[in-house]
Parts: C-alpha cells; sequence; structure tokens
C-alpha cells in the first residue's frame, strides 16, 4: 500500500477552444452591432410612417386580417371628436 504503480496524466490545447471563443465573441460583437443598426432603421421607418399616417388628410386605419381596428390616424381622431 502507498506504493505509485502508475499514473494518469491529462493535457489539453486550449489553443483550438481560446481561438473558437474568439471567433465566438467576434460573431456575437458583429450580430449586436447588426441588431442595433436595424433598430436603429426601424426606429427611423416608424418615424417616416407615423409623419405620414398621421399627417394625411384623409381618414385611414389599421385593421387586423379579422377587420379590428389596431389604429387609425389623427385626421379621423379629429373628426370623431
Amino acid at each position: 500500500l502507498g506504493r505509485v504503480t502508475g499514473q494518469v496524466i491529462a493535457i489539453s490545447d486550449i489553443d483550438t477552444l481560446k481561438r473558437t471563443s474568439e471567433a465566438l465573441r467576434d460573431l456575437n460583437e458583429t450580430l449586436e452591432r447588426r441588431v442595433a443598426e436595424r433598430t436603429r432603421e426601424l426606429a427611423e421607418s416608424e418615424r417616416r410612417f407615423r409623419g405620414i399616417f398621421d399627417s394625411a388628410l384623409q381618414f385611414m386605419a389599421l385593421l387586423k386580417p379579422d377587420g379590428t381596428v389596431v389604429e387609425v390616424n389623427e385626421t379621423a381622431l379629429e373628426w370623431s371628436r
């Protein structure tokens, strides 16, 4: 008892793990930039739509496929008051 009869050695090459981790981090940063850019673009598109929708002189409404009114423009709101 107490004698060493063998040994186990585990060696891991962490270079591949580091490269993979860095690549994932880079991809995540790219994705976050793209999401932020698309979010800004969407906000700008929404702003333009709102301006046109609310300044139109015609009554305008957005409806669901079942006919439920989702939104009406300012002209329609003013007329209903």
